[in-house]
């Protein structure tokens, strides 16, 4: 009985139920009360023990605090639901209070000082006039984690895949060679500072973590035999399930084991940092290259990710950003509405050309690339935009941690690559940049604005405050609704530390700035639509104050909380606020940093399609306070010898909170196929070039989501007819028939699909060949199976 319950205890089933916050039921409030009491008698009891034993006050207050913590955590989980509903935080809540007060615990046992080396270890505090162990030791030890890792290695050969897509028997391997290079560098770098090289054996420590995560994955899988594979299919972060996954322990292990390394390797030999900081930067570029050398789309379908590509290529062909649709010509005779014959994105053609709903800048910066080394090179826009913004990440970090006095190699580089790191692993912004879509661009145009009101601020700086101005044009260039950035400068320029005549040169540099950069802009409105002020898209009647509360509810309840973005940083992020608006040199630049992402927040809010790509502009700030407050948490942690612990558990808490985030990102590259809007693989490509070999040159197509596509690679004409009414899809299709334009149906997705259904009441279709073209539903969803040709069967 015992066994059976506490089988059903762990079952994802009862750990991962989301509850509604209102239906709770009665036995949740006893449930609730009794951990209350719990935790309340635990924080008692170590009140006393510390007066008693005269404990230091620092473990007192973290313990009351923890304490505090999990029952706060415990009263919002009662009443929040969403992703903060499943038991799995009712358990976590409760761990957090008593962790506090076991490690206070352990902290005070008398450690062997043979242990208190590992200890420091993991701490990232190794020191070379450390002794080293024995080599007897050193090689008894390097001797166990060599059988250990082998024999993982050729157990894990044998179980095959995993659900990352990154095969198992790699990572022990991987975490071999790791620890081979990192023992081998730091007897190179004692040998070149004059010491004895030892094998430092210490540095390996923290493969004890996914050891550790097996024996878990053992005893719960195998010896109680629960079934924890469906712990990964929950969404939202937890503690538990990162312990089950086959990649996030020995990611967590292998980048422990590096940073030791490192941080001993740096005391070692000082030169050492620049080639340490070289390898993180190299490696960081190294895996995006493989990323998008891997997996960038071949070309590009649906409505943005194609429009901005079609863009490209006529600007760069034609020299305008409108496209041609010749078979208007043909319609508009009829007195039937024109916007039918555009792809999804594109406005109805005037004259023939038809301008996109999508702003201009974008595809004004791709268009050199696609002069230079046409689809191919445009395509690479994306992502080398979406690195730059990682570059500029860094920079900003760097520039906001810069007055801040950091120990450390380096000082505040690590933790600045920390946040580019973060923001180059963004899932969202990966697979965003994986077609030529702007996101990348508007964030990278975002950053560079931000940083440059800061440090016009901070140096008084007329060039500053225009070169924000002009980034804020571009910003706007890219995507519209970044206009509200403007009011950053409010608290950057209008309320900077000087004179009110230098503050207003100020406003009035970064405004006439922004004004010359608008200008083509305006410029491109006038022509397409007639007057500067006309916009591409017709969504305003989607902005509303109104909508803020549902838009942030379905936030809360979605993407918010999503595992593989921010959903395990909200911790770090809030720590990381708080830091830097309690330190002094930093408070100003988070003002600024604050008010301009909170005007972009809140402008966002009012959209009622609101998506989360939409807010990628907002994720290097979340990734730079992320990175803040994890330096705050190390930092105010004691790291003596003899409080060692307490570091420890801060930086395993840290790389937790990260690998689980990170590490199926970083297995993309190894993946067989990446899915995204707008994807096209070489096969689908190929594809719609065969099928535009295969119709007859006069052909029309009817489509639905790829229309775009089947015109640009396909090179036929294209209409999308789902919207027509009966009578006029009649109409069109006399007009044809008498031109001797013949017409086939393409069932690319759910809108054309439903549209068949219907044209089969009147009309007999036959079906002529499947492609393997992509399919959508209505929401931009992807949809299985092969694209169905069909043709209206002539009487």
């Amino acid at each position: 009985m015992p066994l059976d319950w506490l089988r059903h205890v762990l079952s994802a089933s009862y750990l991962y139920a989301l509850r509604p916050a209102a239906d709770q039921g009665t036995g949740g409030g006893w449930f609730l009360g009794a951990a209350l009491l719990l935790l309340a008698s635990a924080a008692l009891l170590w009140q006393v023990h510390a007066g008693c034993s005269r404990a230091s006050s620092r473990s007192a207050s973290l313990v009351l605090g923890a304490t505090l913590a999990g029952g706060v955590g415990l009263v919002a989980q009662r009443y929040a639901g969403g992703p903060l509903s499943a038991r799995i935080w009712t358990f976590s809540c409760i761990a957090i209070a008593l962790a506090v007060p076991a490690l206070a615990w352990l902290q005070g046992l008398d450690w062997p000082t043979s242990l208190r080396r590992y200890v420091q270890a993991l701490a990232c505090t190794l020191s070379p006039e450390d002794p080293p162990p024995p080599w007897t030791r050193s090689i008894a030890s390097l001797g166990a984690h060599a059988l250990t890792l082998t024999g993982l290695t050729r157990l894990a050969a044998g179980q095959g895949g995993r659900p990352s897509g990154l095969p198992a028997y790699p990572l022990p391997l991987i975490a071999a060679l790791c620890a081979a290079v990192c023992l081998m560098a730091i007897a190179a770098a004692a040998r070149r500072s004059g010491r004895s090289p030892n094998l430092r054996t210490e540095i390996l420590a923290p493969l004890a973590v996914p050891y550790m995560a097996i024996l878990l994955q053992w005893a719960v899988g195998d010896l109680l035999g629960v079934d924890t594979a469906p712990y990964q299919a929950y969404s939202y972060p937890d503690l538990w399930s990162p312990w089950f996954h086959d990649g996030i322990p020995w990611a967590i292990g292998i980048t422990w084991m590096i940073l030791s390394a490192a941080a001993l390797l740096c005391e070692t030999w000082r030169p050492a940092r620049r080639w340490v900081l070289a390898g993180a930067v190299g490696g960081m570029v190294t895996w995006a290259f493989a990323l998008y050398a891997r997996h960038l789309s071949h070309g590009a379908t649906g409505s943005d990710p194609f429009a901005y590509l079609q863009m490209a290529a006529d600007l760069a062909t034609t020299g305008d950003l409108r496209h041609g649709f010749p078979l208007a010509a043909l319609v508009e005779p009829q007195g039937l509405a024109l916007w039918p014959l555009v792809p999804e994105g594109y406005n109805p053609p005037l004259g023939g050309l038809a301008a996109t709903v999508w702003p201009p800048g974008w595809p004004a910066m791709l268009a050199p690339l696609y002069a230079l080394g046409g689809e191919g090179l445009a395509r690479w826009g994306a992502p080398a935009a979406l690195l730059a913004c990682a570059g500029a990440t860094a920079w900003l970090t760097r520039s906001t941690l810069a007055p801040r006095p950091i120990e450390g190699p380096g000082h505040s580089t690590p933790w600045a690559l920390g946040a580019a790191t973060l923001v180059l692993t963004s899932y969202e912004a990966v697979s965003r940049a994986l077609v030529p879509m702007a996101d990348a661009a508007a964030a990278l145009f975002t950053l560079v604005m931000l940083l440059s009101l800061v440090q016009a601020n901070r140096r008084d700086d007329l060039r500053l405050s225009a070169c924000a101005g002009l980034a804020l044009a571009l910003a706007y260039d890219v995507r519209h609704p970044q206009l509200v950035l403007g009011l950053a400068a409010v608290p950057a320029l209008a309320l900077g530390p000087w004179p009110w005549r230098r503050r207003i040169i100020h406003a009035a540099a970064f405004g006439v700035a922004a004004l010359a950069g608008a200008i083509p802009d305006l410029w491109y409105h006038a022509v397409a639509f007639g007057s500067p002020w006309i916009s591409e898209s017709s969504e305003w009647f989607l902005l509303s104050p109104a909508n803020i509360q549902t838009t942030l509810a379905a936030l809360w309840r979605g993407d918010l909380f999503r595992r593989n973005e921010f959903g395990y940083l909200w911790p770090l992020i809030a720590l990381g606020l708080v830091a830097s608006l309690r330190t002094r040199h930093e408070r100003r630049a988070t003002v600024i940093l604050l008010t301009g992402g909170a005007a972009m927040l809140l402008f966002h809010l009012c959209y009622a399609a609101l998506r989360l790509r939409d807010l990628i502009p907002l994720f290097p700030l979340l990734a730079m306070w992320a990175i803040c407050g994890a330096l705050a948490l190390v930092r105010n942690t004691p790291h003596t010898p003899g409080n060692a612990l307490h570091r420890v558990v801060a930086i395993g808490l840290i790389l937790t909170l990260l690998m689980a985030r990170t590490a199926e990102t970083l297995a993309l590259p190894l993946r067989a196929r990446l899915e995204t809007y707008g994807y096209l693989d070489a096969l689908e490509r190929e594809s719609y070039i065969r099928l535009g070999e295969r119709l007859p040159p006069e052909a029309v197509v009817a489509a639905g989501p790829s229309a775009g596509a089947v015109q640009r690679y396909a090179g036929r004409d294209i209409i999308r007819p789902a919207v027509w009414s009966p009578d006029d899809f009649d109409r069109l299709y006399d007009a044809l028939q008498e031109h001797q334009r013949p017409l086939y149906l393409l069932e690319d997705g759910e809108e054309m699909s439903l549209w068949l259904e219907s044209l089969e009441r009147e009309y007999a279709i036959k079906t002529a060949e499947s492609w393997p073209l992509p399919r959508y539903g209505k929401g931009g969803q992807p949809l299985d199976g092969p694209a169905s040709l069909y043709t209206i069967v002539i009487p």
